[in-house]
């Protein structure tokens, strides 16, 4: 009973925290990350605390469960939930999500997870969404925010690439019908400096040893001609998944400015081994190590926008720094 209470208390403060998410207060530092073993060592928590986010984003493998069973699915949040510096966390810093496979059901399942919608429940109790909550009807866990005043907005769209992803194949598709429409409709209509887009796997990267939006090339146009034809300011990315940290930059044809990723992976866990067949890696080396990431937004006289990696120790190891006109967005 004590166990379920202090989790319920958990509960209630994510969902104060998140009620008052979108602000029209600028927003100035977002922290971020994935791949967070609810077994292991977590002192991150302390260290993304003392730099006074304004907010934390969730991007996938939140915690290990690798299941079928919504018993050991439950089990696996409630332990996160319990673990006490994400408690900490959730009492000051609004806390918002998307998932991948291992908090989703089994390694690289897509549509064909059989505890899905249970699984999408779990999810959204997790990172404190209101009962009453559309996204609680639709299917995936796909949704968007908006914070700041005119002239200093960042819309952070957070994708679900789970829950209607096709297998692997050149016409598979990774969102389903209705989240490519809420996805255009999310674009288009944004009057925001900022667009963020958190998609759990690597959107930026053409290897293909690891799940990335590569090996769904037609979702991929897709994306890349929705981008275009929306004329959405100032578009960034942030993934996870991969079990190692860096940025990247592309060119898409038809549009003038470039596209950033910020991939940030993981918080309690990491993998040594890299496939460097990307050429498209921006300024500086692909970091290995467990981190978070943290992106500031600079309202100043000169706006800008900078990404840094921070690891276990809480030291800065990468960190790079663009002017917002340089993303296309103006004021």
């Amino acid at each position: 009973m004590k166990k379920f209470l202090t989790a319920l208390s958990a509960l209630a403060v994510l969902l104060v925290a998140n009620v008052s998410a979108q602000t029209s207060q600028p927003i100035n530092r977002i922290a971020f990350g994935s791949c967070n073993n609810e077994d292991l060592e977590q002192p991150h928590w302390e260290h993304i605390m003392s730099q006074n986010p304004d907010l934390w984003i969730w991007m996938g493998d939140n915690i290990y469960a690798d299941t079928e069973d919504t018993l050991v699915l439950k089990s696996c949040w409630d332990k996160q939930m319990n673990n006490p510096g994400y408690t900490k966390l959730v009492k000051t810093v609004p806390v918002i999500g998307t998932w991948d496979d291992h908090d989703y059901g089994q390694n690289n399942v897509g549509k064909g997870n059989p505890i899905k919608k249970a699984s999408q429940r779990m999810f959204l109790d997790f990172v404190g969404e209101p009962k009453d909550s559309p996204r609680r009807k639709q299917e995936g866990v796909y949704t968007s925010y908006t914070y700041g005043p005119e002239g200093k907005k960042v819309k952070v769209i957070l994708l679900d690439t789970r829950y209607n992803r096709d297998d692997y194949s050149r016409k598979g598709d990774l969102l389903g019908d209705e989240q490519w429409k809420w996805l255009e409709n999310e674009l288009n209509t944004s009057t925001a400096q900022i667009n963020i887009i958190g998609t759990s796997i690597q959107f930026i990267p053409n290897r293909a040893l690891y799940e990335l939006w590569k090996r769904f090339p037609e979702s991929k146009k897709r994306l890349d001609t929705l981008i275009v034809s929306s004329k959405a300011s100032g578009v960034l990315f942030i993934s996870g998944d991969v079990h190692h940290s860096e940025f990247l930059k592309d060119e898409i044809k038809g549009r003038e400015y470039p596209i950033y990723e910020f991939t940030s992976s993981g918080l309690t866990h990491y993998n040594k081994i890299y496939h460097a067949f990307n050429k498209r890696r921006t300024v500086g080396k692909v970091f290995f190590g467990k981190a978070y990431g943290i992106i500031d937004f600079d309202w100043g006289p000169q706006p800008a926008v900078s990404f840094r990696i921070i690891d276990e120790f809480n030291n800065v190891v990468r960190e790079h720094k663009m002017l917002m006109t340089d993303l296309g967005v103006k004021f």
